[in-house]
């Protein structure tokens, strides 16, 4: 049968490789130990496929958030000295938290929530957690995500770029020191308006 290639090994054994091969489908192979189960394979796949039944292993299916944050920690973050501490610090709350979930699972609905954990959550200071440190959590995320789908294919999009981040406040409240009150006053006194 075309598309059945039989094979032996070094120890002597013979295997059969199936291949489906559908135009606008992916290639599926897979290998059997007798010919008769790699024709049922080929022919009831092949059905599958035509008639849009047959589901294909997802993207992401096969690593967890652990192990992409695990291998980004490794990998990517000792070229980044000038801020790995606190991507690190980011990462590791990410894996706490999501860590056990399959890439393929991570929903832009589950990252929203811890989101939003985050901006009500307090630091250790026992103050609320600012707006823009919530934004810099999801950016170590989002590039790892990153990370993932250009250059491992682990996933095919980044869920964090699905979210909306919070608004970031550029103001700040400043006051001025006690030479500065001096200065200004001084200039004040001195100007004609």
């Amino acid at each position: 049968m075309k598309g059945i290639d039989k094979r032996t090994h070094k120890d002597g054994t013979v295997s059969y490789r199936a291949r489906v091969r559908i135009k606008g489908h992916p290639v599926l192979i897979q290998s059997f130990a007798s010919k008769t189960l790699a024709m049922k394979w080929k022919r009831d796949t092949e059905s599958a496929v035509e008639q849009g039944k047959y589901e294909y292993a997802k993207p992401g299916s096969k690593n967890t958030l652990a192990e992409l944050i695990d291998r980004y920690i490794e990998r990517v973050l000792p070229s980044k000295p000038k801020n790995a501490r606190n991507v690190r610090q980011h990462l590791l709350w990410w894996k706490q938290e999501l860590g056990h979930c399959l890439l393929s699972d991570i929903k832009p609905s589950m990252i929203a929530q811890k989101r939003d954990e985050l901006l009500s959550g307090t630091t250790c200071k026992d103050k609320l957690r600012s707006s823009t440190t919530v934004v810099r959590y999801l950016a170590s995320l989002s590039h790892a995500f990153a990370i993932a789908v250009k250059d491992w294919e682990w996933i095919q999009e980044n869920p964090v770029m699905k979210i909306s981040k919070p608004k970031i406040s550029n103001g700040r409240t400043r006051f001025l020191n006690d030479d500065e009150k001096e200065r200004l006053l001084q200039a004040c006194q001195e100007s004609e308006s």
